[in-house]
């Protein structure tokens, strides 16, 4: 018990050495954040930020310190509690005065527009919350397409308005009528046309396939390009290759393969729980093996491109120019001939891969000769080329007649 005593003093001693910690030392209070938000409500709330002038950057759905400062500044300019939570106060206040949405805005508005927009296959392109000249192409194809059903609730609400007038029998009173005649369909999403489309308005259910045409079909097209199925061709026409791309899309959201949107396949693809693609669907891919001076032409069989349809011997780059690797989506046939100005030389069959780089046929001196230089035919198979791929003017012709624009090419 004696011992207690030196003990505590020798503690208050040697507290009392440690240096106090100068006030502009201590560490920052936390900012208290709701750990309920997910990555979609703080993505949102991070592009009314950005749109407000709190936040630079992009929107990435982390609450991070730099979007903790944003709130908390943006509380503080709104006359709100400083509390670094994002509240519905907050929210509403980010938003005042969000309509009409058009050309240049951005907010978490337009964001939720295009998701809506995008699901139901009227935009193509992912959601940013920016609206651009794609997003006023969406809302005029979805007001073209939902102008009936608008023009109807509009004619309703009209009608109950004059029917609740005291009009005295002997004056005439003029009705509005809505149509599409007097209903601007100007890709302008006034707060009316919004309440409309996320209330009232029902996606119909429709079965469309192949040689099918029209605004179903884009819609349909659309969001499988949307969700990584179709790379490129939304033109509106059920072709060969929207039935690949839909065979994939039934196959990965376990459907019936029928290529058929229809019933349970509508319903899916206009889903916001529709499964993703992990690659785009075409017929063909290119597999280009530098080091062996191999082209692989290889099929889709439904589930990958599995089917080694054609090989071809070629000519890539040369040490000093090589031939780029990586993986391409290729701009297609461009010309039958086509005049190589740096090395002067005409060669046929050009297809874009990307940039200056193409598959075409060996050499010619002059467009429309009848012969390729014999130099060209006799190199194929040795990688002498300025960077481009040469191959065979038969094998170069096949590529060119059948394989489409967007096809994949991986070079190695």
């Amino acid at each position: 018990m004696k011992r207690l005593p030196c003990m505590l003093l020798a503690l208050l001693l040697l507290t009392s050495c440690i240096p106090a910690v100068a006030e502009e030392d201590a560490p920052v209070q936390e900012v208290v954040t709701d750990t309920a938000l997910d990555a979609d409500e703080i993505r949102m709330l991070q592009v009314d930020l950005i749109a407000q002038g709190y936040l630079e950057g992009e929107a990435d759905g982390i609450m991070g310190s730099g979007t903790q400062t944003a709130i908390r500044a943006a509380q503080e300019a709104l006359g709100l509690e400083a509390n670094g939570l994002m509240t519905a106060e907050l929210r509403e206040a980010l938003q005042k005065d969000a309509f009409p949405l058009e050309i240049e805005n951005r907010s978490s508005t337009v964001y939720e527009l295009q998701e809506s927009l995008c699901q139901w296959g009227f935009l193509e392109t992912e959601p940013t919350g920016y609206f651009g000249e794609s997003t006023k192409d969406a809302v005029a194809f979805f007001q073209r397409y939902a102008i009936d059903g608008y023009a109807a609730r509009k004619q309703r609400e009209a009608d109950a308005e004059y029917d609740a007038m005291e009009v005295p029998e002997d004056v005439v009173v003029d009705r509005v009528r809505y149509s599409e005649d007097n209903i601007p369909c100007d890709g302008v999403m006034t707060q009316d046309w919004y309440d409309f489309m996320r209330g009232e308005f029902e996606l119909p259910n429709v079965a469309i396939g192949l040689d099918d045409r029209g605004d179903d079909v884009q819609r349909a097209q659309n969001r499988l390009h949307s969700l990584g199925y179709l790379y490129r061709g939304m033109d509106g026409v059920f072709g060969d290759a929207t039935v690949l791309a839909l065979k994939y899309f039934q196959r990965r959201n376990k459907l019936p393969e029928t290529g058929i949107c229809d019933g349970g396949t509508c319903d899916a693809l206009f889903s916001a729980d529709a499964v993703k693609s992990d690659q785009y669907v075409m017929t063909y891919m290119a597999y280009v093996e530098r080091s062996k001076s191999r082209v692989h032409i290889l099929g889709w069989d439904g589930s990958g491109y599995n089917v080694e349809a054609k090989t071809f011997k070629c000519s890539c780059g040369a040490k000093k120019t090589p031939t780029i690797e990586g993986t391409y989506y290729a701009e297609g046939p461009i010309e039958e001939w086509y005049y190589m100005a740096s090395s002067n030389v005409w060669v046929r069959y050009a297809f874009k891969i990307v940039g200056n780089y193409f598959f075409h046929s060996v050499l010619y001196h002059s467009k429309g000769g009848k012969n390729p230089t014999s130099t060209s035919v006799n190199n194929l198979g040795r990688n002498v080329s300025h960077g481009c791929i040469r191959l065979a003017v038969e094998d170069v012709k096949w590529i060119y007649e059948n394989c489409p624009k967007g096809m994949k090419v991986v070079i190695v």
